[in-house]
């Protein structure tokens, strides 16, 4: 278990199942090189790198950078204008509240954008998109993707492969992949598109 404390600490887990705690007005969150690593930024700016291994990272509140890195991560951004990317495996990312830039990287990944006016990139694989509150920038990139603007007004792309794209409530835009627009021609895959309530 290791605690950062007060200032702008580094922290490197190394390997095995750590702890980290980067306490208040923490900067450089922490870096795990193995294990399956709990790390908790706690308040302020932090920068995380999960490392290998199946981690948990919760930013906390704060601007913070969070790269999960190889394994299946667990990842809850918290309070605050996020950048986020998953990395290898099959990530479950949650932005929470702030304006958020996700990707998910390499691997199936679950994504929810939360509160806030979010720009997620599914990257490749199959991946879960859900866009929560927020007017949202929302791209599944390689795989076949489910993708869902819910609340607000969303642009949302497929892109390769056979996806499934519901805009939800909101004045959305869908395009299902590359020279695909509604009422044009696809040649990015079999897509299905429910537009929802709105324009």
């Amino acid at each position: 278990i290791i605690v950062g404390g007060y200032g702008d600490d580094t922290i490197t887990g190394g390997s095995g199942d750590d702890k980290i705690v980067g306490g208040p007005a923490f900067l450089i969150g922490g870096s795990s090189d193995g294990g399956d690593d709990y790390i908790l930024g706690g308040r302020g700016d932090d920068s995380i790198h999960g490392g290998g291994g199946d981690d948990f990272i919760e930013g906390g509140s704060g601007d913070d950078y969070i790269h999960g890195n190889s394994g299946d991560d667990y990842i809850l951004a918290g309070r605050g204008n996020d950048t986020i990317h998953g990395g290898g495996g099959d990530d479950f990312i949650n932005g929470s509240s702030g304006d958020d830039h996700i990707a998910g990287g390499r691997g199936d990944d679950s994504i929810h954008g939360g509160a806030g006016d979010d720009f997620i990139d599914g990257s490749s694989g199959d991946d879960r998109i859900a866009g929560g509150t927020g007017d949202d920038s929302i791209n599944g990139g390689m795989g076949d993707d489910s993708l869902h603007g819910d609340g607000g007004d969303d642009i949302i792309v497929g892109g390769y492969g056979d996806d499934t794209i519901t805009g939800g409530s909101g004045d959305d835009k869908i395009v299902g992949g590359p020279a695909f627009l509604i009422g044009g021609s696809s040649d990015g895959g079999d897509d299905y598109i429910l537009g929802g309530r709105g324009d």
